[in-house]
């Protein structure tokens, strides 16, 4: 959680680009690192632990495949509404949660150095989040 957050995206890291605001903010920032032209706007798992430039859908899907292949039951979760991903662990951990098929899944932030089940306010609504990949 505490490897530097870099922007991985398909085209050019130009901020004039991207109409979403997150992307326009961040890009605008004299610190923003980003890597462009990345086929999907995404790093794998492999290239993402060899050059270690990753955002939020990078570092879920690398926990993802890792927790997945030690036979957790994990959840990648992304909201199209918060441009976001996190990751969630069907663990009895505290914290907040997202339900599905009678499971209990702990919500993990991975682009901030916090423990499982502390999401912040502003991406907390689970109506607004849905499962992209599903381990078991």
């Amino acid at each position: 959680q505490d490897i530097p957050y870099v922007l991985i995206l398909e085209d050019n890291c130009d901020a004039n680009l991207y109409n979403d605001n997150f992307t326009r903010k961040y890009l605008s920032t004299p610190n923003a690192k980003c890597s462009g032209y990345q086929k999907f706007g995404i790093n794998t798992p492999v290239e993402f632990l060899a050059n270690l430039n990753g955002d939020c859908d990078t570092r879920t899907l690398l926990l993802y495949t890792m927790l997945s292949n030690y036979n957790y039951d994990v959840a990648l979760l992304s909201s199209e509404f918060y441009g976001h991903s996190i990751l969630g662990i069907n663990l009895p951990l505290e914290g907040k949660k997202y339900y599905y098929n009678n499971q209990e899944y702990t919500l993990w932030e991975t682009t901030l150095i916090v423990k499982p089940g502390l999401i912040p306010n502003q991406i907390s609504n689970t109506n607004n989040w849905r499962i992209s990949l599903k381990s078991k």
